[in-house]
């Protein structure tokens, strides 16, 4: 069993009060695409899985299924809901990301991993008639699980040529994580000291959301652009039944600097200018007026 494989295993003992996820986000031309597979054990009831599949497509409201499956085991790459259907592979350079900081992990509800941060996804995706062969498409698998969600949150992730991006800013505790990658630099700006220092300019909105991160040699000045008309509204039940309301979508964009410098106090260099196709959530315990929930 590979290290992606282990990763993803199921966490859950079996017994109530508990939540699971799985799930791929991708770009295909200037289509997105996010597969959710679930896990829910509830305090009250039986336990019981879905597969979710939305479509993202540029000037056109997204199209979302979500089908009842037995408790899954893992992510399903193979599968169905409503008019979609995909079989797929993943593959990566085996980076993983672990978004939360390490000294939080023990004490937070949700535990967040991902195994594939950046992937490549072969394959074929059908949506209703429209066929679409992947091959090597850029994006990403995580695994997430816990016994309940939190407040809300913002997340991104984004790929450009030679790198990738990740954003997560929580409500409770108030932290923001970011990393990004190109070549064989990194900024890993994910520690409990530099999620507590990082910030966000403008702060996460159907619009999208500006942030920045600095350590002493290392600094991300980013940003998320989403047209609201993207965004799909959808409701995530947790074990206790809470309802959190999360509003996605797989075409928003990212643009950032990634600067560096020798020593602490010196002028900060621009290591890298960085655009591409971004991936964005925004999420809380209160639905966002005019904007439509479709599952």
């Amino acid at each position: 069993m590979s290290k992606a494989d282990r990763l993803n295993a199921r966490a859950w003992n079996g017994k109530p009060g508990h939540y699971e996820v799985w799930y791929i986000t991708l770009n295909h031309g200037d289509r997105g695409f996010w597969i959710r597979t679930t896990l829910r054990s509830p305090i009250d009831g039986p336990p019981e899985g879905a597969l979710w599949f939305v479509e993202f497509v540029p000037g056109r409201s997204p199209r979302a299924w979500k089908d009842p499956i037995p408790p899954p085991d893992g992510p399903r790459l193979r599968g169905r809901a409503g008019e979609a259907e995909w079989d797929l592979s993943i593959r990566s350079d085996g980076s993983i990301l672990r978004p939360i900081p390490a000294t939080l992990r023990s004490f937070v509800g949700t535990k967040f991993v991902t195994p594939h941060w950046d992937a490549r996804i072969s394959g074929t995706i059908r949506v209703g008639e429209n066929e679409y062969r992947l091959d090597g498409a850029r994006g990403t698998q995580s695994h997430l699980w816990g016994r309940g969600y939190g407040q809300g949150w913002a997340w991104a992730h984004a790929h450009f040529d030679a790198g990738a991006f990740e954003g997560l800013a929580g409500k409770k505790p108030a932290l923001i994580s970011l990393y990004a990658r190109v070549g064989r630099k990194r900024w890993p700006m994910n520690t409990l000291l530099t999620s507590v220092r990082n910030r966000s300019v403008r702060a996460p909105s159907p619009q999208g959301w500006r942030f920045s991160g600095t350590t002493h040699n290392r600094e991300i000045a980013g940003e998320i652009s989403c047209d609201p008309r993207h965004l799909a509204g959808v409701t995530y039940t947790g074990p206790a039944g809470e309802k959190i309301y999360c509003y996605n979508t797989e075409i928003a964009t990212f643009s950032g600097e990634l600067r560096t410098r020798s020593l602490f106090g010196a002028p900060w260099h621009v290591a890298a200018k960085v655009s591409g196709p971004a991936h964005f959530e925004i999420a809380g315990r209160d639905p966002i007026p005019d904007l439509p929930i479709l599952l």
